[in-house]
């Protein structure tokens, strides 16, 4: 029998939810009947799967060792003394400035990722913090895109944060550079789709709708510099969108550019908070901006000067 008690960071989720993140390898079938054959029990006795938890509930897995090993698989992290770049920080959440080359979650190459680093700085425990909760990031930028990024530190934070991300309560800006010249404003509609890891925007109505708004600032000898707003935000949204319309990111390889640059130039620069519910509506109308990188910086000095 193995015994967990319920702690701050894993309350106010539903009892089978829990089960499921840590039984993260078994499948929602197996969960269920578990639950329902009283092999696992909420506070010494048979627990309806939507039951909230709260803090201090006890759960006892009526299973062998063998088996609860077979169902969970523990993470971990490259523990690292890289730094991070902190624009905000307080008790539920950290805002960050992602420098380019850097991925947000670990991949294959096992290199440093931006979870790596937040899980370095808070110093994490998952035995002492939590058994089904890590500190998260709520948004997603490329490997070579820099800028704003927002990390949940506790549980009840990150269902706030993606509840007003779903409901767009958060407007992101960017700075880009575009190849050709954009002169006037645009607000792009269409729809997309994905097919390998390469997004592809139509007009058909088919894949999920696309909404960016194009803002020219400067443009000279063939390239823009402009900021964009994401309406919608999906994967490779502003280099699908750009690409559609004749313009790819400058460096952008894979969404059509010829230049020989190494990387594309995209800096996700501001963060608005419109609106936020619960015990984080202090944050509601606060703005945030990432510095530029210096390259960045320097390219549109070199460009537009």
């Amino acid at each position: 029998m193995r015994k967990l008690i319920i702690k701050k960071n894993e309350k106010n989720q539903r009892f089978d939810r829990f089960v499921s993140k840590y039984l993260n390898k078994a499948n929602n079938g197996f969960i269920q009947k578990m639950i329902r054959k009283k092999n696992i029990e909420l506070n010494d006795k048979k627990g309806r799967p939507d039951t909230i938890l709260k803090e201090n509930d006890i759960v006892k897995f009526y299973l062998a060792e063998e088996t609860i090993n077979k169902f969970r698989e523990e993470k971990s992290f490259i523990n690292t003394s890289q730094k991070l770049n902190i624009i905000y920080e307080d008790y539920n959440l950290m805002i960050i400035n992602k420098p380019v080359g850097i991925t947000i979650q670990p991949d294959y190459s096992n290199d440093i990722s931006l979870v790596d680093m937040l899980l370095s700085y808070l110093n994490f425990d998952e035995e002492y913090s939590s058994k089904t909760f890590r500190p998260a990031f709520i948004n997603r930028l490329d490997k070579n895109t820099s800028g704003i990024v927002v990390a949940a530190k506790n549980y009840s934070s990150l269902k706030i944060l993606n509840k007003s991300m779903r409901n767009k309560n958060f407007t992101k800006t960017y700075r880009a550079i575009a190849t050709g010249s954009i002169k006037k404003e645009i607000l792009l509609k269409d729809y997309i789709k994905r097919e390998n890891r390469v997004s592809y925007i139509n007009s058909n109505q088919k894949g999920k709708e696309v909404i960016t708004k194009i803002i020219p600032i400067k443009e000279k000898n063939g390239y823009s510099l402009i900021e964009i707003e994401l309406i919608t935000g999906r994967t490779h949204q502003i280099r699908a969108h750009l690409k559609s319309i004749g313009h790819p990111l400058f460096g952008d390889k894979k969404y059509g550019d010829k230049s020989s640059e190494d990387r594309y130039f995209l800096h996700a620069q501001k963060l608005n908070i419109v609106d936020i519910s619960d015990k984080m509506d202090y944050l509601k109308g606060k703005k945030f901006e990432a510095d530029m990188p210096k390259d960045f910086s320097n390219k549109i000095e070199e460009l537009f000067r």
